[in-house]
């Protein structure tokens, strides 16, 4: 069962591109005593936006006429990349959340982030996962073919996998390309390095394999966020010595584990020096 269930507002968090923001507007809009106010939180991010949206939101009502004669709504907020909030943002949001009357869904990619992970303790938390690249495939061959369009279903799945089942991606290369064939089923080819989240990247680049990484690659692993893998590598670098790889004995193992602990100390002066 999702935690919270009892919770003021809802944390929807999963990776970019397969419908949270959607699924959410189509939510926010099944009552029709309820009207849509979304806000980009990579906007408004800071305490001070917040708290001034916080005062003008926090018990809205707006009264609607119409053929059918006048109403009450009552707004449904809507804070999109949540993730992009400074503490103070996030905190401010939490405040809006204990005091408002409006209900309050908040989206992110990134739920491991220290203020998401706040924020999370006030919300009733939704995780969207990526759908598996048949189901993707088989809703863009009926969308295309409703639009008069050829798509092969090997083809789009080819097309679906490139992308990291990433469902804004797939219908921005469909949209561009006009059909999909064997001929460019591949050229929206994303970098698989920018898939990865910093713990996926850190156990790569602590995996114990037969050929080394070349250079370049553990660079790019790195730079997907070069402020926390620092953390994630001096954390987890001794892991990998556990196994012995290659048959090392006992003193060829602590000499590595020395090494990589100097050579680390050593970033971390380089990298006081360079700020």
């Amino acid at each position: 069962a999702p935690d919270n269930v009892n919770a003021r507002a809802v944390i929807v968090s999963g990776p970019p591109g397969i419908g949270k923001t959607t699924t959410c507007s189509l939510v926010a809009r099944c009552s029709r005593h309820y009207k849509l106010m979304e806000f980009n939180a990579s906007d408004a991010r800071s305490k001070l936006v917040i708290d001034s949206m916080s005062n003008s939101l926090a018990g809205n009502r707006t009264l609607k006429f119409g053929s059918g004669g006048s109403s009450l709504e009552r707004a449904v907020i809507i804070m999109d990349e949540c993730d992009g909030m400074d503490p103070g943002g996030t905190q401010a949001l939490i405040k809006l959340i204990k005091t408002t009357k409006n209900p309050v869904i908040c989206i992110c990619n990134d739920r491991q982030d220290r203020n998401i992970r706040d924020l999370a303790t006030h919300c009733l938390d939704l995780k969207f996962k990526r759908p598996d690249n048949m189901t993707v495939a088989k809703r863009i061959k009926g969308i295309m073919e409703g639009n008069g369009k050829s798509a092969d279903l090997a083809s789009i799945e080819s097309v679906v996998e490139a992308c990291g089942q990433d469902i804004r991606q797939v219908i921005n290369h469909v949209q561009f390309f006009g059909s999909i064939g064997s001929g460019n089923s591949r050229t929206c080819q994303k970098d698989s390095q920018v898939m990865l989240s910093p713990f996926d990247a850190c156990s790569r680049l602590l995996s114990v394999k037969k050929d080394p990484m070349p250079l370049d690659k553990r660079l790019d692993l790195f730079y997907i966020d070069p402020d926390f893998m620092p953390l994630m590598v001096h954390e987890n670098y001794l892991r990998p010595l556990d196994r012995r790889a290659g048959g090392l004995d006992e003193v060829s193992v602590l000499e590595r584990a020395a090494k990589a602990s100097e050579l680390i100390a050593t970033a971390d002066v380089m990298s006081g020096n360079f700020e």
